[in-house]
């Protein structure tokens, strides 16, 4: 099946599942209309017994009303119909959707296929062309070095945390937008520049501006920014996120010596609403980056006066948990290199 026909077969799918919205809108009408039907009998009913209770004695039962029967009997069958068209029109609309999926993913992999079948014929191209000469070698080469440019340019982007970050923004406020107010400590893996230790790399100071700033801060789900870090970058005067300059080192601890990727540390004595946002925000990460692996949820404990962060101990000044121990109601995300780039 070609490209212009699984267009056409999704915005058919498309047009039906509309068709059976409004299905389904008018099935739901039947039953509101068959339970009114089914309120004024029984407030018919409820009069003609109080009628019978003021009168204040016993008389004959009076005759059956048929015509109550059949609007009785009618409002039932209204619920009834309706209810089962609403079912009926939800299966169909659970079909179509396997339908629309499956059409989708053909075609992904259709355009995909396109790509990689273009970026065989440059290949052949360029392999046909050497023959030609030493010029159009050369300038079939510089072409081809300027797409594979390019091109890596566009991999870079669309695989940085940050660039990921501002993609999705919108739905990331949305869904931790109902945690306002929520204390949030950040800090980046490695110092702020060479001269204090091994440097953060930019795309993690990226990562946080755009964490802190669209998506975490006053514009984004309004949580409240932590402020007063020890270590911060006189050259980035609104970066809302602290440097960790030893982080490597103190992460070996929990054995990730070289840590890369992001993690969310949260007091485990802490506010039901915090663990209920550090979760929040562990899920929406994991869910925006494609490697959630990296990421993290990491539960900080104080047993018999020991800090154990994820069943292991670290030291007293071991940044993170620091954090969350001496404020249980704070989370703390830290952030690393890219855990694809090296």
């Amino acid at each position: 099946m070609d490209e212009a026909t699984l267009r056409a077969c999704i915005e058919n799918l498309g047009s039906r599942l509309v068709s059976l919205h409004h299905w389904s809108d008018l099935w739901t009408v039947l039953v509101v209309v068959g339970v009114a039907f089914e309120v004024i009998v029984l407030i018919v009913v409820y009069l003609a017994e109080r009628h019978d209770f003021r009168r204040g004695f016993v008389h004959a039962p009076d005759k059956p009303s048929f015509k109550l029967l059949l609007f009785e009997l009618f409002g039932v069958v209204l619920v009834t119909g309706g209810i089962m068209g609403e079912l009926v029109v939800g299966m169909k609309v659970q079909h179509i959707e396997v339908q629309l999926a499956q059409a989708n993913e053909d075609l992904i992999n259709l355009v995909e296929s396109t790509a990689l079948s273009r970026a065989d014929q440059l290949r052949t191209t360029l392999d046909n062309s050497i023959a030609t000469g030493k010029e159009t070698i050369a300038t079939l080469r510089d072409e081809e070095k300027k797409a594979s440019t390019e091109l890596a340019r566009d991999i870079e982007i669309q695989s940085t945390r940050w660039a990921l970050l501002e993609k999705h923004a919108p739905e990331l406020r949305n869904q931790l937008r109902r945690f306002p107010r929520q204390t949030v400590w950040t800090f980046i893996c490695g110092a702020s520049n060479s001269s204090n230790g091994i440097p953060a790399t930019d795309e993690a100071i990226e990562t946080a501006r755009v964490l802190t700033g669209s998506i975490l801060g006053k514009t984004g789900a309004g949580w409240g920014l932590a402020k007063g870090y020890k270590e911060a970058d006189a050259f980035r005067p609104n970066l809302a996120a602290g440097f960790w300059g030893d982080c490597e080192a103190q992460m070996a601890l929990l054995q990730m010596p070289l840590f890369r990727g992001l993690k969310i540390f949260v007091n485990a004595q802490g506010p039901k609403n915090t663990l209920a946002a550090a979760t929040e925000l562990d899920r929406a990460l994991s869910n925006t980056f494609p490697f959630p692996s990296s990421n993290g949820l990491l539960v900080v404990d104080v047993e018999e006066g020991r800090v154990m962060v994820d069943g292991k101990r670290v030291e007293a000044n071991f940044r993170p948990s620091y954090q969350v121990v001496r404020d249980p109601s704070a989370i703390v995300v830290l952030i690393g290199a890219h855990p694809q780039k090296r």
